[in-house]
């Protein structure tokens, strides 16, 4: 892997139509790993159109390399990208059937997240971003989600993908779904959390850590669970929560 990873840092610096399909192989294979990952799609560059259509038409060897990478290039062409080039993107994952090995949601919430994180849309709210795309799309991709979310037969990865689309909608969309969602894991004795495992896992230890600290330099224990919160205004012509 380590010989497949310079070599996509040196194709990322050849000015060859040959070099993209060589980097939707590397990728294909090894996806799973995010340095690779980095490497491949910092050398796509400007050529994301022909790196997508190279990823899309070949069968994944690994389809968990295959999904990672679609949901980095996603992120990259929605942070990057012209609007049509994300608009065209969105409409290829909208038109994908969600079976077990689809990259079809991962792939849509990485380029929500690129989306959101440009200047037009960080002021306006979550769902401002589906406006870009066509209805008869946002609402199959919405559907796909709703179903996936209390399938719990379908692959953790694409509930967890559903879970976060839906948390880009409005109330009025996915409220019902992810309220029965989460009705069903608090009976199951399951708290849900708005992060990935590993960076969970970070946060819970740092938590730990500062609690223990706390306790055995002051006796107090400072640490508690806090689920749902109110905001309070003083007046009603109040405007400080």
């Amino acid at each position: 892997s380590r010989v497949r990873f310079v070599a996509a840092i040196i194709l990322g610096s050849v000015d060859d139509p040959r070099a993209v399909p060589a980097l939707a192989a590397i990728a294909e294979r090894d996806g799973t790993d995010r340095w690779t990952r980095a490497a491949v799609l910092s050398g796509v560059g400007a050529r994301m159109a022909e790196f997508l259509v190279a990823m899309t038409q070949a069968t994944p060897r690994q389809p968990e390399a295959f999904t990672a990478v679609m949901e980095d290039l996603g992120r990259s062409l929605g942070a990057g990208a012209p609007i049509a080039v994300a608009r065209q993107f969105f409409a290829q994952m909208a038109a994908q059937s969600a079976d077990a090995g689809s990259a079809q949601l991962p792939a849509v919430v990485g380029l929500i997240d690129g989306l959101r994180g440009r200047a037009e849309f960080k002021s306006r709210p979550a769902d401002a971003v589906f406006a870009s795309f066509e209805t008869a799309a946002v609402d199959r991709i919405f559907a796909t989600a709703q179903a996936l979310v209390t399938d719990d037969r379908a692959p953790k990865r694409q509930r967890l993908s559903a879970v976060a689309l839906l948390g880009n909608a409005t109330f009025e969309r996915s409220g019902a779904t992810l309220g029965q969602l989460l009705a069903e894991e608090l009976r199951a004795g399951r708290l849900r959390a708005d992060h990935d495992p590993d960076d969970l896992d970070l946060r819970l230890v740092e938590i730990f850590r500062h609690a223990r600290t706390s306790l055995e330099e002051t006796g107090a224990n400072t640490l508690y669970l806090a689920i749902g919160f109110l905001k309070w205004f003083e007046t009603p012509q109040s405007e400080k929560e």
